[in-house]
C-alpha cells in the first residue's frame, strides 16, 4: 500500500513558518497504528529557546501486527516510510535553506538516537558535544566591540572550514587594530562516506553548508556581518578580513590562511 504525502501542501506550509527556522528534523515514533515519523521544523529563537512546529506525520496506518509481519518475512529494514520522509524533509528543508536531521532513516529507533535540540546543545553523552557552542559564543562576546563574524578555510589531511569572531582593539598609542578569535571548526573525516560534523553522522548536513549557516546566524544575534571569502573553492592564497582592512598601510601583505 503507497504512502500518500501531500509534497506541495507542505512546501506552502513551510513557507508560512517564522524566519529563524534552524533545521527540518525527522524522527520515529508508534502506537497502534504502526510506525510513523513525524516532521517537524525547529525554531531557534534569540534567547537560545527552540520551539517545535509540527508539519506532518508519514506512516503506513496499517497497524502493529503490519511492523511484525514485515520484520518478519525480511521486508524490512529499510523501512520505506522511513525512505519517504528523508526525501521529503530534504525537500522541505532545501525550500527554507536550513539543514535536514534525521538520525535514523533506514529503521526506528528511539533510544540512543539523539533529536535536534540535544544534540546541538550537547545534551546526550552518545555524541561528543558540538566544537561551536553558540550560546557560549554569544555570551563571550556579547559585550565586546565585534567588527564581523567571518569564515575561512584551514588544512589538516583534508579541507575543513572554520568560524572566527574579529573584534577591535586599542593599541598602545591609542590606534585601532583587529583581533581575531576562532571559535571552532567543522570537519569531515575522510573515511567515511557521509560527512562528520563534530562526530556526528548527518549526510545532508555538509562542514561549509553548516559553517554558513552557523556564521550567518552568530552574524545575526551579534548584530554584525559575516564574511567568508571563498565558501565553495578551497585555497591558502585567500587574504582574511584583518588583512583586508590593513592592505591600505604602506609595507603590509596579506596573511595567507592558515
Amino acid at each position: 500500500m503507497p504512502i500518500n504525502v501531500n509534497r506541495e501542501a507542505l512546501l506552502q506550509r513551510v513557507k508560512q513558518l517564522p524566519p529563524n527556522i534552524a533545521v527540518i528534523e525527522a524522527s520515529w515514533d508508534g502506537d497502534s497504528t504502526g510506525w510513523y515519523v513525524l516532521l517537524s521544523a525547529i525554531e531557534q529563537s534569540s534567547d537560545g529557546s527552540y520551539k517545535e512546529h509540527y508539519l506532518t506525520a508519514i506512516g503506513h496506518g496499517q497497524g502493529e501486527l503490519h511492523d511484525f509481519n514485515r520484520a518478519l518475512s525480511g521486508e524490512v529494514p529499510p523501512y520505506p516510510e522511513g525512505l519517504l520522509a528523508k526525501n521529503v524533509g530534504q525537500e522541505l528543508a532545501d525550500a527554507l535553506h536550513v539543514p535536514f536531521y534525521f538520525a535514523s532513516s533506514e529503521k526506528p529507533a528511539l533510544n540512543g538516537v539523539p533529536r535536534w535540540v540535544d544534540w546541538i546543545e550537547g545534551r546526550t553523552s552518545s555524541i561528543p558535544i558540538r566544537l561551536i557552542d553558540i550560546q557560549s559564543v554569544i555570551k563571550r562576546f556579547s559585550a565586546s566591540d565585534v567588527k564581523i563574524v567571518e569564515g575561512y578555510w584551514s588544512y589538516y589531511h583534508t579541507w575543513y572550514p572554520k568560524l572566527a569572531v574579529v573584534t577591535s582593539k586599542y593599541t598602545t598609542d591609542n590606534a585601532v587594530d583587529y583581533e581575531a578569535h576562532d571559535i571552532g571548526e567543522l570537519y569531515w573525516d575522510d573515511h567515511d562516506q557521509g560527512h562528520i560534523i563534530r562526530g556526528m553522522h548527518i549526510p545532508s548536513m555538509t562542514p561549509i553548508a553548516e559553517a554558513l549557516r552557523l556564521g550567518r546566524r552568530l552574524a545575526e544575534v551579534l548584530n554584525t556581518a559575516f564574511y567568508f571569502a571563498s565558501p565553495d573553492s578551497p585555497a591558502w592564497n585567500i587574504p582574511r578580513w584583518i588583512d583586508i582592512q590593513k592592505l591600505d598601510r604602506a609595507g603590509d601583505e596579506p596573511r595567507i590562511n592558515g
